[in-house]
């Protein structure tokens, strides 16, 4: 079952599932606490969540992930939006979820998560994880086309576009050529939607005030009717 597979994926990030110093009787086992890797919880909770299950996982009942309220510091930033966050010794890490009808598509449902981290991770692991989910190592054709996607200055920035078809279980990025510096998709006509879908991830980080800082997004469009 997805869901299952999902919720195993994270339970086997958290440190405290296995892993730690433990004695039984006169026997000492000596372990090192598992490091939670960025990549693979975005996988979990976004991008395979979505691919399998049509939606985003929601760790509800997942070991050190709480529900933010409105007003935390973390909060939902528009109307609609679930947050999730979590803790792990200095390393803050932000799930968000919007999912509904896209406001210009007709039957086209728009489902957005992302992983924001602040702290302590390897940022590199984020750009290493999308290239082998998508088979592709991403692009910067997207940086300021038509203003959606803009630059910003300090950071590093990638991103890797696909169009499966609506039943596809693989999703792949879009690189017909197979060009080192990667395709980007533009989806103008909505007839598109017939057969395909349109997925879009984002990858940006940077070092603020010290601090490593990342942030990986999916937005994935999808018809929501044959």
């Amino acid at each position: 079952m997805p869901i299952l597979i999902s919720l195993l994926a994270l339970v086997a990030q958290d440190p405290s599932a296995g892993g730690q110093d433990a004695q039984v009787e006169d026997v000492l086992v000596i372990g090192r606490a598992a490091t939670p890797d960025p990549f693979e919880i975005f996988r979990a909770l976004c991008l395979d969540a979505n691919r399998l299950d049509g939606r985003a996982f929601r760790p509800t009942m997942v070991p050190r992930w709480t529900e933010a309220s409105d007003n935390s510091p973390h909060g939902p930033e528009r109307e609609g939006e679930e947050v999730f966050v979590r803790r792990d010794g200095d390393l803050d890490m932000v799930l968000r979820i919007t999912e509904g009808p896209d406001a210009r598509i007709d039957r086209v449902n728009r489902h957005v998560c992302s992983v924001t981290l602040i702290g302590p991770h390897d940022q590199e692991s984020l750009e290493r994880g999308m290239t082998r989910a998508l088979g592709d190592r991403g692009t910067q054709h997207h940086l300021d086309l038509k203003e959606a996607y803009p630059t910003f200055p300090g950071w590093t920035q990638r991103a890797w576009a696909a169009i499966p078809h609506r039943d596809a279980g693989v999703w792949r990025a879009y690189n017909p050529s197979n060009n080192t510096s990667g395709g980007f998709v533009v989806v103008t006509d909505p007839s598109f939607y017939r057969r395909s879908t349109y997925l879009v991830t984002e990858l940006r980080y940077t070092i603020h005030d010290g601090r490593p800082v990342s942030h990986i997004a999916m937005t994935w469009l999808s018809r929501s009717e044959p």
